[in-house]
């Protein structure tokens, strides 16, 4: 299967199984996908944390390229799930220019969250 081919394979099925996604989400999974697929990038490779996460789920994991069902398993949680502080710590330190406005905050919440908590509960407010 072609790159291309890959890619519009992935879109579709993003679509079919998660329809309420915003159009970004869709993008991240399809790039990601055909990666996996082909180790090939697309020219306008969407940047956004979850396909920070999601491509550094693949470099850890594999060395291959994969099959198109192993891959849309690989990331299916990390392009469409919640966001979790996996994709907060890429937010902060990458500050990837494509994300959605909602996981943005999602991101900003949890950063903050976590950092609360440490200096709250540290030894230095005794």
């Amino acid at each position: 299967m072609e790159n291309s081919e890959i890619y519009e394979q992935a879109l579709a099925w993003g679509l079919e199984n998660y329809p309420e996604s915003p159009e970004i989400h869709h993008l991240a999974f399809a790039s990601v996908v055909q990666f996996a697929c082909t180790g090939k990038n697309r020219r306008d490779v969407i940047k956004t944390m979850r396909t920070l996460v999601a491509m550094d789920i693949f470099h850890l994991n594999h060395s291959e390229t994969l099959s198109f069902d192993n891959a849309v398993q690989l990331f299916k949680d990390s392009c469409y799930g919640e966001i979790v502080i996996e994709h907060a710590k890429k937010w902060k330190h990458d500050r990837p220019e494509d994300d959605d406005e909602k996981d943005i905050k999602k991101a900003d919440e949890l950063m903050s969250n976590l950092y609360s908590k440490f200096i709250h509960d540290s030894k230095r407010d005794q």
